[in-house]
C-alpha cells in the first residue's frame, strides 16, 4: 500500500526549510566584516562577530569592520565610508571602522550613523581612535579591532552627556570637599564670641557734628569710539559633513 504525504505536512516542511534558508541572511546583515587584506584569522573573526552580533542584539546598531588594501589617508575615505554604509544594507543605525592599508598611506577611521551618531559621537570616535593607536602602529590589528568593538559596546550603554566633567566622581569629590571647607571655615570664624562694641561706643553724640561740606564741578570728559565695520564674515565652521559622527581619521 502506498503512503501519501498529507498537504499540511508538506506546508510545514516548506516553512521549516525557508526558515533555515533565510536565517543566516538576517544574522549576517547585522554584522559585516570585510577583510580583503586577510589580516585577521578565522578564529579572530568568530570572536569579533560574536561581539558585534551582541551589540546589534542589545542596542540595534549594526557594526561594520571594513579592511581595504586600496584606501589610504590621501583618499576621500570619508565619502567611501558613506557609500559603503549605503550599499551594505546594514540599516540606518551603523557603527563602522575602516582600516585602509594602502602602501605608505595607511589610515583608520571610525564613524557612527543613526542611533550610533548620538551615542558614538565625534568626541567618542576620537577616543576610540586614541585607544586603538598603539596597536595599529605595532600591527596588532586584532587587538585594535577588539578594542573598537569593546568601546562601541561601552558607549552604547551611556548617554554622551555623562562624559561631562560634572558627572566625574573625582570632580564631585572635589566639589564636596570645597563646600565642606567653606562651611567649616565659616563656623571657625563665628566661634570667637559675639562682638559688643559698635561705632557708637566711643562717640560723643553731643559734641560730634558735621562742620561743612561742598561740591565743586570742574569739567566733563566725553570719549568717542568708532563703530566697528562689518566685514561680512559669518564666523568659522567645523567642516562637518553632516549625517554622521566622525573621528577624523588617523594615519599610522
Amino acid at each position: 500500500m502506498k503512503k501519501y504525504i498529507k498537504l499540511p505536512h508538506i506546508l510545514l516542511m516548506l516553512v521549516m526549510f525557508a526558515g533555515i534558508l533565510f536565517m543566516p541572511v538576517c544574522v549576517s546583515a547585522a554584522t559585516i566584516i570585510d577583510d580583503d587584506a586577510q589580516i585577521i584569522s578565522k578564529t579572530q573573526r568568530e570572536v569579533l562577530e560574536k561581539k558585534c552580533d551582541k551589540i546589534y542584539s542589545d542596542y540595534g546598531v549594526s557594526v561594520i569592520i571594513w579592511i581595504d588594501e586600496n584606501i589610504g589617508m590621501s583618499d576621500n575615505f570619508d565619502y567611501k565610508m558613506e557609500r559603503y554604509v549605503r550599499e551594505a544594507g546594514a540599516g540606518d543605525d551603523v557603527a563602522i571602522l575602516l582600516i585602509g592599508l594602502k602602501t605608505g598611506d595607511r589610515v583608520y577611521e571610525v564613524q557612527g550613523y543613526g542611533k550610533a551618531e548620538k551615542f558614538i559621537n565625534s568626541k567618542r570616535c576620537t577616543s576610540i581612535l586614541d585607544a586603538m593607536e598603539d596597536d595599529m602602529r605595532s600591527g596588532e590589528y586584532f587587538s585594535a579591532i577588539d578594542t573598537y568593538c569593546s568601546l562601541v559596546e561601552r558607549y552604547m550603554q551611556s548617554d554622551p552627556k555623562f562624559d561631562s566633567i560634572v558627572y566625574k566622581w573625582w570632580f564631585q569629590l572635589i566639589v564636596c570637599l570645597v563646600i565642606a571647607g567653606i562651611i567649616i571655615g565659616c563656623m571657625a570664624i563665628n566661634s570667637g564670641g559675639k562682638v559688643t562694641v559698635n561705632n557708637n561706643t566711643y562717640l560723643d553724640a553731643g559734641n560730634s557734628r558735621i562742620l561743612g561740606s561742598f561740591d565743586r564741578y570742574t569739567h566733563t570728559t566725553t570719549t568717542r569710539v568708532a563703530k566697528p565695520k562689518d566685514n561680512g564674515s559669518s564666523g568659522g565652521s567645523d567642516g562637518g559633513g553632516g549625517g554622521h559622527s566622525s573621528g577624523g581619521g588617523r594615519s599610522f
